[in-house]
Order: structure tokens, then C-alpha cells, then sequence
């Protein structure tokens, strides 16, 4: 609101009365005059009278209100943004931005962009005077976002040693800190409305972690006199490079020597330029290194590949980035990846044992241990439908393979669907004898899901496979696998019609039905062939193409296993972790950080078939979780997110903010201007005396006008 510095001066507004008293003067009706016909020279004078009584009108009003801005303007107003947005003592909340994209340095000096705002921060809580209060809150990962004083004290030493000790960390700052918790304890205060709350933000302000959304809603939840301060820190120069992710083969180790290949991303900042050297280091030794040349601001992948020799439970890496640029934290990308000795795999038959040279499950026994051993990489648990029935097997192996339609009573069935629904894949292949195909109804629920078996004389698999392009990763494997067309037959298939929209295709007949399909259910998923595996019905069984296609079902499944075994995760993230006991709750469990710091935790899932849930991952490197005598290895790496540098324009961070209570600083030195504007306030007269020199000079203009 506005205020006078010498408001003596209003006293002369009175001034105004002295072109109102010459207006009245020259009204004065004048003397009448006798004068011979002047019919014509009475009508010209009534227009003339009405013109010249309605200038002189604007003349009055003009000068009226040239004096009043000149005494406006003597009287020194200003605008008083202190008793606008609050009383004279002020509460400072200062949010630091502690995720690990402020470690990035911001010149040449490599300061990091967090020490800068903690400098900034400094300066502010040095303007504080006695009575005023502050509170800091830091955010760098949802188990280290913490008020480092709150409610706001005014013991102002004690906020500068707290703020002298903070450190970024490593994890994301999450949007929800500025939005959730800060209207929510404002509101807890309890406080008078005369406080002034300035609100200061200090972040790099990346696309992700601090929505205009997000922002604005804070915003509307606030009362009108707080003031947000969003301060700005960015690097001089985006002259960085960093690895954002990687890919390994094989994630998941099945042996105890091998050749793992690594692919990971480079990023690169705007400004960057040079090469880079990436190095693969296994269990400490290095294997491979390679130069590359990214183009400023590219992202870029490379292989890497090394020997491996193991008998651990994981085998363990890293990769190096060696490259002159504005952060070291996003140059090393840790891994963990579970080795294991063998995949289970549930084969259910009639019988569960091989009776007939030509019977499917000879072939498929042979597809899964070519070596007749158990030293291979699947272990085949042959088992009879009544069995499974029974329950005397266990429903959740990674892999099962259901030979016939129409082998499973109600309960096997259901069985089978708790196994798939808790992540099983299930693949199922028809026999000769099979009639009744209910069973994809009955494991997904696909009520508009038809099957009928069609005869044919003799169709041969280049017939009924066209090699075509697909969407699907299997079609386009098994296509790699099999560059040609093979000559098989059959004289039996199953033809399904009515497939649900979230079903997968791999290969199709002439007639547009599908080959071989999939679909999820639950958490699992489940496959469908349709030719028969049998010597007296198909050639399919004996050919190569049968073998890949198996194969590369099976490794498809192994893929979406292995991520759900991952053994990596990234900072501030849960960690989803299979473990071999049955319970819902670990009690005891022990996760030791890089740094060797021992934590205990509890661990619980709702269901056997479920991961547990892991936290408290708050540095990058190698973890040791320890629980029921078992010990595992766990990576842990920067939040991509945090690296991603994409920073959010000037405009876009004040997109549905209050204009009047939002300020943009890019240094220390703004931020004071806005706080000393605050204090004095925004002086007014030199502008009411412009616009008093501008209604002068009209006023001379239409005064001329009139004379002349």
C-alpha cells in the first residue's frame, strides 16, 4: 500500500481551487449589445459557445490535475511492500536443494553449486535482526529430507552452524517437499498474520523435481503475504559428461565363468568437448577400456566386454569414465548381477514320465537338457497332472511347460493361475489327443476368446509362418535366428480367434490366426502354441525352427525374471529383493553402506511369491545386505534424473505463480535488492512528476489551439 514521506505537503492539494475560481470568473454572463439582423450570425455563435464551453471544461480539468500530481509528488509516496505482504519482523524459510545434481560445479573454480547456495543462504540469515526467525529445510532424498530447524527459532547462531555443516547428498529432491510438507507446517505455526515470511528456494531447478505445477498449487496454499524467493544456481558452463545408465549381458550369471558384455550411456552436456575413455573393471580388475568422441550435448552408447571367473553369489563391477569435465559422482556406474546355478523348469504331462518315442514330452525334455544331464542350465522337474494337482509341487517355479490342453482339473488350474498372477510364465503346447480347449479361458478370463481345431492334409511351416516384420522382441529373435524358410508339416492345429487387446503375436497363418500368443495375467504371463508336438501329427518337433522358438520364449521370460532379480537400484529409490524363505517378515536384517556403517532393518512383503521391499540406500557403491545366515550384494547408483541437467527456463518457473509475491534471483546480490525494495518500498513521485511534465505539455498544446 502506499505511503507518504512528507505528507505536510498534501496540505496543499487546496491549490486546486485556483483554476476552478477562474473558470467561475469567466463564466460571467457579458453585456447585450443591440445590433441590426443577425439571424445568421446567432446560429454560428450558438456553436461556437457549445465547442468553447467544453475545451474550457478540459482545460480546468487538466490543470486540476496537474497540480494534484504535483503535490502528489512533493508529498514522496512510495509503496510500502512491508505492510503489503506482512509486519516488520520477518521469518526466513530457506529450502536447499541438497539431490546430487547440486554436486555438479558451477565455474572454473569447481565450486559445487550446493557450497554456493549454502554461501547464499549465509548472507540471508545475516540480515536478520533480533526477533526475526528462521528455519531450513533440506532435501536430497525422501530418508534425508529433513527440517534442520523447524518451527523457526530466532537463535540465529545456531541456524548458521546448521547451515555451515549441511552436505548434498546423493539422491533425487522430490517436488512433493515444497508442495505437501511446506503449507502443511506453516499452518502448524500458529503464527500472526502481521509476520512476513520470505520463502526462499535455492535448487538448479531441473524439469523434474520442481514442476510449475507443483509450484503454483504451494502457491494457492499459502497465504497472500508470503513472498517466494526462487534463486537460481546453474553451472556457468553445461561442460559435462557422465553415465546415465548401462545394460549388461548376461543380467543374470548362470555359470561360473563367462564373457559379460556392458552397454552404457553417455550424456553429454551442451559445452562439452574432447573425448572420453570408458573402463570396465570386474571384481576390481580391469578388462576393457575404449575411447569415444561424443558431439556436445549427445548421448551415446558403446560395448564393453570382459572375462569373468566367479564362485560368488553376484558378480560385481563398475564402470569408469575417465573424462575432464564439471562432476565426478556421474563417471562411475556400479553393478551387481546374481549368478545362479541352474533355472527351474516344471514340466507337466500326463503321466510325467516318457513313455513313446514320438510323445511331445520326449522332445521337450530334449530341448531343455540336450545332455541328457543335470549339469545343463535348466533343472526339469517332471511332473504328472495329478501331482500338480495335489499340490505336491511347487506352483511358482520361474518356468513351467504344460504339455496338453486338457490334462488339468479345477484345482490344477488354479493353481496355475496363483502361480502366474505371482509372476510364473507358463507356456502350454496342445498334444493329438487333446478336445476340450478351455483352458486359456479359464487361466485369463478372455470371455471372447474362441479356439476350435482345424485338419489339414499336409501345410507346410513356410505355409503357415510368414517371416514378416513384428512389433514383438521373440518374433523378431526367432526371425534373427532363422534367416530362412523351413519345410516342415502338420496335419492338426489349433485356431484362435477373439484374442484380448493385450495380446502379443509371434508369426501368423495365411488366414491372419496367430502361431503362437501370449498375454499377462497378473503379474506373470502365459504362452499359447498351436501345433502339436508330435512326431505323428507335425514335422515341427523335428526341425531347427521348433528349438529356437522354444528357446527364445524361454529367454524372453528369463529377461522379465531378471529384471525382477536385479540386483541394482538407484539412490533414495526402494529396492524390490527376492530372498529364499518363505516368511512375510525378516527381523534382523543388516544392510552395511559402502562406507561400512551398519543399519538394521525390517523387511516385509504380503505374499512368499512377493520381493521384499529394501530401503535406506543413500551413497553410491556396493551394500551388503545380511539376513537368516545369507549375505548379498547390492549397487547402488546415482538417480538418472539428477544428471539429467534439463533445466526449467525463467519463464516456465513463474508459469501460474503470483507475479506480485515471486522473485527470480541469480546471485546473492539480487536477492538483497528485492529484500531492500522490500524495506523502503517502491518510490512513486518521480513518476507522477513525469506524468504532470506530460499533462503540461498538453495543457500548452490545446491552450494554443484555443487562441489561435
Amino acid at each position: 500500500m502506499p505511503v507518504f514521506l512528507a505528507p505536510i505537503f498534501l496540505a496543499a492539494a487546496a491549490a486546486v481551487l485556483i483554476p476552478l475560481a477562474l473558470h467561475l470568473l469567466r463564466l460571467r454572463r457579458p453585456p447585450v449589445l443591440p445590433f441590426s439582423a443577425i439571424q445568421f450570425l446567432r446560429q454560428a455563435d450558438v456553436r461556437t459557445r457549445r465547442a468553447r464551453r467544453l475545451e474550457n471544461l478540459l482545460l480546468l480539468l487538466l490543470r486540476s490535475l496537474i497540480i494534484l500530481l504535483l503535490v502528489l509528488a512533493f508529498a514522496m509516496p512510495v509503496f510500502d511492500y512491508a505492510g503489503t505482504f506482512g509486519g516488520d519482523r520477518r521469518t526466513l524459510v530457506l529450502i536447499f536443494d541438497a539431490g546430487a545434481g547440486m554436486r555438479m560445479a558451477g565455474d572454473e573454480e569447481n565450486e559445487a553449486l550446493f557450497a554456493k547456495a549454502r554461501e547464499w543462504g549465509l548472507d540471508l540469515l545475516n540480515t536478520l535482526e533480533r526477533g526475526d526467525r528462521a528455519a531450513i529445510l533440506k532435501t536430497g532424498s525422501p530418508e534425508k529430507s529433513a527440517w534442520k530447524i523447524f518451527p523457526p527459532a530466532s537463535d540465529h547462531d545456531r541456524a548458521r552452524e546448521r547451515l555451515t555443516t549441511m552436505e548434498p547428498e546423493f539422491g533425487r529432491a522430490s517436488p512433493d517437499v515444497l508442495c505437501g510438507q511446506l503449507p502443511r507446517r506453516l499452518e502448524e505455526l500458529g503464527r500472526s498474520t502481521d509476520d512476513r515470511f520470505e520463502i526462499h528456494v535455492f535448487s538448479d531447478f531441473q524439469a523434474h523435481k520442481w514442476r510449475t505445477d507443483r509450484l503454483a498449487e504451494a502457491a494457492e496454499n499459502l497465504e497472500d503475504h508470503n513472498l517466494f524467493f526462487l534463486n537460481l544456481l546453474r553451472p556457468e558452463l553445461s561442460a559435462n559428461a557422465g553415465i546415465i545408465e548401462a545394460d549388461f549381458s548376461p543380467a543374470v550369471v548362470y555359470s561360473e565363468e563367462g564373457t559379460l558384455r556392458a552397454r552404457p550411456t553417455v550424456r553429454t552436456g551442451g559445452d562439452f568437448s574432447g573425448d572420453v575413455r570408458l573402463r570396465l573393471f570386474l571384481q576390481d580388475s580391469e578388462k576393457h577400456s575404449v575411447s569415444i568422441l561424443p558431439r556436445p550435448g549427445e548421448t551415446k552408447e558403446t560395448v564393453l566386454s570382459g572375462g569373468f571367473r566367479t564362485d560368488n553369489r553376484e558378480l560385481t563391477g563398475r564402470l569408469k569414465l575417465d573424462a575432464d569435465d564439471m562432476m565426478r559422482e556421474d563417471n562411475y556406474f556400479y553393478f551387481s548381477l546374481p549368478r545362479e546355478e541352474q533355472i527351474e523348469v516344471t514340466l507337466i504331462t500326463t503321466t510325467g514320465e516318457n513313455t513313446e518315442i514320438n510323445d511331445g514330452r520326449l522332445f521337450l525334455q530334449r530341448a531343455l537338457t540336450p545332455r541328457m544331464g543335470e549339469d545343463g542350465l535348466f533343472k526339469v522337474n517332471s511332473v504328472s497332472a495329478a501331482e500338480f494337482s495335489t499340490g505336491e509341487t511347487d506352483a511358482t517355479a520361474p518356468i513351467t511347460i504344460l504339455y496338453g490342453y486338457d490334462i488339468l482339473d479345477s484345482r490344477a488350474v488354479h493353481r496355475l493361475r496363483e502361480g502366474i498372477e505371482n509372476g510364473s510364465r507358463i507356456i502350454v503346447f496342445p498334444r493329438r489327443e487333446d478336445n476340450d480347449v478351455e483352458l486359456p479361458t479359464e487361466l485369463g478370463g478372455w470371455r471372447e476368446l474362441q479356439v476350435e481345431t482345424r485338419q489339414h492334409e499336409r501345410m507346410t511351416m513356410k505355409d503357415i509362418i510368414p517371416m514378416e516384420d513384428s512389433d514383438t522382441a521373440v518374433q523378431a529373435d526367432i526371425s534373427r535366428a532363422l534367416p530362412f524358410s523351413l519345410q516342415a508339416g502338420t496335419r492338426r492345429r489349433l485356431h484362435f480367434s477373439g484374442l484380448p487387446p493385450e495380446a502379443e503375436t509371434v508369426f501368423t497363418y495365411k488366414d491372419g490366426s496367430p502361431f503362437i500368443w501370449s498375454a499377462p495375467v497378473g503379474e506373470g504371463r502365459v504362452w499359447f502354441a498351436t501345433l502339436p508336438i508330435d512326431r505323428e501329427i507335425s514335422d515341427w518337433p523335428l526341425s531347427p525352427s521348433f528349438l529356437v522358438t522354444l528357446r527364445e520364449i524361454i529367454n524372453h521370460s528369463l529377461r522379465q525374471r531378471e529384471q525382477e532379480m536385479s540386483m541394482m537400484t538407484r539412490i533414495g529409490s526402494p529396492m524390490y529383493l527376492n530372498w529364499p524363505t518363505d516368511t512375510l517378515l525378516i527381523e534382523d536384517a543388516e544392510l552395511i553402506s559402502p562406507a561400512g556403517e551398519s543399519r538394521q532393518l525390517q523387511l516385509e512383503r504380503r505374499h512368499p511369491n512377493q520381493p521384499f521391499t529394501v530401503e535406506g540406500f543413500n551413497t553410491p557403491g556396493f551394500y551388503t545386505l545380511r539376513a537368516e545366515g545369507m549375505e548379498r550384494k547390492i549397487a547402488a547408483n546415482l538417480p538418472s534424473e539428477e544428471i539429467n541437467f534439463d533445466y526449467l527456463a525463467k519463464n516456465e518457473l513463474t508459469s501460474g505463480l503470483p507475479a506480485e509475491r515471486t522473485r527470480i534471483s541469480e546471485n546473492t546480490q539480487e536477492t538483497l535488492q528485492h529484500l531492500e525494495l522490500l524495506d523502503r518500498g517502491r518510490t512513486l513521485w518521480p513518476w507522477l512528476l513525469l506524468a504532470a511534465f506530460f499533462l503540461l505539455a498538453v495543457e500548452e498544446i490545446a491552450a494554443n489551439r484555443k487562441t489561435n
